[in-house]
């Protein structure tokens, strides 16, 4: 009898922690704009753009913070759109591309422009790509394999082994929105960017992906 209570107990107990924990996964995912850092707008941006569908032809530019911030499409000619994410690497505008091919006509021109760190270091892929959620697990997966790949024997070492596997451990988190991952964001946010967060966005979108320093971009008389 005793043990029968226990084992109710237990299911009762686990059940309690996985509904609470499914209960703030899902209210974390809705609440994004309200406790997200100042890039998320940009990088949600993009994605949006390069997801619906056209059928016109663009000059795009590829690149990370600097692309980003120097290269003003309006001042530009009207078909450019500029595609380049703070903190972003090749490996982000490789997808980026890739989707962007799915749902527009083959680009006029692409143009790409990196630091010289962003070809060579993954220094932002957790800071960045994982945190804002900009490539789905699959591809997550795709990069870290190739990541620890040897030209020859994929994975080739028990000691390349557990460490995929740790990094795939850690990028899990980042997906699941554990704590350890968000809660500095939303302690330190008080869930309260939504605004601020909404406005980088539409201005995003009316400079065409460009980031405006200061405030809205103003053509020349």
């Amino acid at each position: 009898m005793n043990a029968d209570r226990y084992a109710k107990f237990f299911i009762a107990g686990f059940l309690l922690i996985a509904l609470m924990a499914a209960f703030r996964w899902v209210l974390l995912w809705r609440v994004q704009w309200t406790y997200m850092d100042s890039d998320f707008p940009y990088w949600e941006q993009q994605n949006d753009y390069i997801r619906a569908k056209s059928d016109r032809q663009e000059i795009i530019f590829l690149g990370d913070s600097r692309t980003k911030a120097a290269v003003n499409p309006n001042g530009l000619c009207e078909n450019a759109y500029n595609l380049a994410l703070g903190g972003s690497t090749a490996v982000e505008m490789y997808y980026s591309l890739k989707r962007y091919l799915k749902y527009h006509p083959k680009p006029e021109m692409v143009i790409a422009a990196f630091a010289e760190y962003h070809y060579s270091s993954d220094e932002f892929f957790k800071t960045r790509n994982l945190y804002l959620h900009y490539t789905n697990l699959f591809e997550t997966i795709e990069v870290l394999l190739v990541t620890y790949m040897d030209a020859k024997r994929p994975l080739h070492s028990l000691r390349s082994l557990r460490k995929f596997n740790n990094e795939l451990l850690d990028a899990l988190k980042y997906y699941l929105l554990f704590p350890q991952k968000y809660s500095a964001a939303c302690i330190n946010s008080n869930f309260q960017r939504e605004e601020s967060n909404r406005t980088t966005y539409r201005e995003t979108v009316e400079n065409k992906g460009f980031w405006v320093l200061g405030g809205q971009y103003t053509p020349p008389p």
